[in-house]
């Protein structure tokens, strides 16, 4: 006797957890936005995976989130982390790398304005920072037999211009730096130290180096970023998804 019934291929969802997400000002509206995005994953075997990537804004006058189109796919880019993003002058950037297939992989900037909510992506590699209000990479090597290091500092003149990069200082640290956390302000570096742990400030002027001695944290504890910020008092509450 044939079955009534035979079961489906077993199908499985999963949600890629280098997601992007960034919180900002949008200048245009004089309102505040949140963005996300997700990538999921489907497939019925290891070798047959289907992706699909979305993009989420919130409102904060709206209190609402939705789901909005753009011009890149991001199911193929994957975000480093949380400590290798910027914020500067309405613009939200990631840095992550895409796949081409076979293994490829290519270092990028992915960008995000809250004004116009357009996303750009940027085929560039290392650390993001802000220099002079332009955005900036510093380029390092983490090698352990490099003792000591050069930051070559690139600064995009013209946003979203790859041909505007430019080569605008090489800083060469005191002994004891393991990698540049990114500006205090135009002259001042903020460095980690070999152990991870402690904290430099650096001016690359006058060459002079201050130990910030932060407060003691615990064992696991590593400097990891340095976020630039604006006071505020706004707070996210509820939201409605339509």
């Amino acid at each position: 006797m044939d079955p009534i019934w035979k079961l489906e291929p077993l199908s499985y969802i999963t949600v890629h957890s280098n997601n992007g997400f960034a919180i900002g000002y949008d200048h245009n509206s004089n309102d505040y936005k949140v963005v996300r995005i997700v990538t999921y994953r489907r497939s019925t075997d290891l070798s047959n995976i289907d992706k699909y990537s979305f993009v989420h804004v919130y409102t904060l006058s709206t209190d609402s989130w939705r789901q909005i189109k753009t011009a890149i796919d991001h199911s193929n880019i994957y975000f480093y982390h949380r400590f290798n993003e910027i914020y500067l002058n309405g613009v939200h950037h990631w840095l992550g790398y895409l796949t081409r297939g076979q293994g490829h992989e290519c270092e990028t900037i992915v960008s995000f304005d809250m004004g116009n909510e357009l996303d750009k992506i940027l085929h560039m590699e290392k650390t993001l920072a802000v220099f002079n209000d332009c955005l900036a990479m510093i380029f390092y090597h983490e090698e352990e037999t490099v003792t000591r290091k050069k930051f070559d500092i690139w600064v995009m003149r013209e946003f979203g211009v790859e041909e505007s990069w430019t080569k605008q200082i090489v800083v060469e640290p005191p002994l004891g730096i393991k990698r540049p956390l990114g500006f205090a302000k135009s002259r001042e570096l903020l460095l980690v130290g070999n152990d991870e742990r402690t904290t430099f400030l650096y001016n690359i002027v006058y060459q002079e180096i201050k130990n910030l001695r932060l407060r003691e944290g615990p064992n696991w504890f590593i400097t990891s970023q340095v976020v630039v910020y604006v006071e505020s008092l706004v707070s996210f509450t509820g939201g409605n998804v339509f």
